[in-house]
């Protein structure tokens, strides 16, 4: 693997090994895999990101201290193999690649001259500076970064429009590794309906990959209803036998466990693990409000070609947050409809940030708040 480093990138190496920079005398052949390495500061801490020089596939390594800079080689390796894993390649296909592309051992040169990557090195690092804020720093291999940066359409020079994703996987293709090497899970059609007891519905269909996790579902509720992630939540399936599973988000849900119960940690569990088409199981949100949502798994995708979560249709607007539950809500779609009303004005001004909200609440601005997950 020959990773062609800017100055910046050779300097700060350097530094962090406290000695000159290792280069490489193995010279590439033609038609070897190249990659372009730079070091930059990705929310105030020290990132390596490696683009693929002809597909523009990104790997980001981030947050770096020292001493994972000193060991930069064994770095790379463990971000890349990482990422093939999450892509769901074997390590039979792993294996192929290292002996049809790109070799295991890291050969670290000076870049020298331009490169189409250099030209897109700016606009990528631009990508990427907003899109890591917020993630995990609990592991250097940012994958959902990678997974949003590399799924995004780029205009190549040769003019075709299409992510790196698509185009390493046309790059693999063509030295003879075959195509659709990309594993792409089965997804989960959900319909969710806010149980209100009104004559309008309030109902999001979504498709999630069922790799998802059920606290990453959970964010996808929050935006797709809007609400503010204020309060508690728990997913719960009825089974056979009276048996009832719990998925939580908080330790103290694990004390009020009953005999009958089976009490999980939602971010530990799966889409894959419990949903099969025509499951129904329940959302809950503010237990302090009671808002319960039904989900029907309405349909089982085994060959879509979607890798995050998507809004399809919504019906009904979502419902103030702290409103007082389903009461509360009716009460105040009551006020809010007679201006007479002598609670009218207080309502209006507690709700004034809702309102405005509401404005912008469409499927296409879910979608973008979607696909920042």
């Amino acid at each position: 693997m020959f990773v062609f480093g800017t100055d910046k990138f050779i300097t700060d190496i350097a530094k962090a090994k406290e000695s000159p920079f290792p280069l490489s005398p193995v010279e590439p052949s033609e038609g070897d895999s190249r990659w372009f390495a730079d070091s930059v500061i990705l929310n105030r801490r020290k990132a390596v990101v490696l683009i693929h020089e002809e597909s523009l596939l990104t790997l980001v390594m981030w947050p770096l201290k020292k001493q994972e800079l000193s060991q930069v080689e064994n770095i790379i390796q463990y971000a890349k193999q990482n990422y093939y894993n999450y892509l769901g390649l074997n390590w039979m296909k792993q294996m192929e690649i290292e002996k049809k592309v790109e070799e295991r051992e890291v050969h670290l040169k000076r870049a020298v001259g331009s490169s189409p990557v250099e030209e897109l090195i700016d606009d990528t690092i631009s990508y990427l500076k907003w899109r890591v804020r917020g993630y995990d720093e609990e592991d250097i291999v940012q994958l959902k970064v990678m997974e949003k940066v590399n799924n995004r359409l780029i205009h190549y020079s040769d003019g075709s429009k299409q992510t790196p994703l698509t185009k390493w996987e046309d790059y693999l293709n063509e030295k003879g590794l075959g195509k659709n090497l990309i594993f792409t899970p089965p997804v989960a059609e959900l319909k969710v309906t806010l149980n209100l007891d009104l004559e309008n519905d309030v109902s999001r269909t979504i498709q999630v990959p069922l790799t998802y996790t059920f606290n990453q579902l959970h964010d996808i509720l929050q935006r797709a209803f809007m609400w503010d992630n204020y309060h508690l939540h728990q997913f719960t399936f009825e089974k056979s036998k009276g048996m009832t599973v719990r998925l939580v988000d908080d330790e103290e849900s694990l004390f009020y466990k009953e005999a009958n119960e089976i009490i999980k940690f939602d971010r530990e569990v799966q889409l894959i693990e419990y949903l099969n088409q025509g499951d129904t199981f329940t959302y809950e949100y503010d237990f302090g409000d009671d808002w319960t949502h039904t989900i029907e798994v309405t349909n089982i995708l085994e060959n879509s070609m979607l890798r995050s979560a998507k809004l399809m249709n919504m019906t009904g607007d979502p419902v103030p947050e702290d409103v007082g539950g389903p009461n509360g809500f009716a009460e105040f779609k009551n006020v809010m409809n007679d201006p007479s009303h002598e609670n009218y004005e207080h309502f209006a001004s507690w709700s004034e940030k809702y309102r405005y909200r509401l404005k912008h609440y469409t499927k296409d601005w879910i979608n973008q708040r979607l696909d920042d997950l």
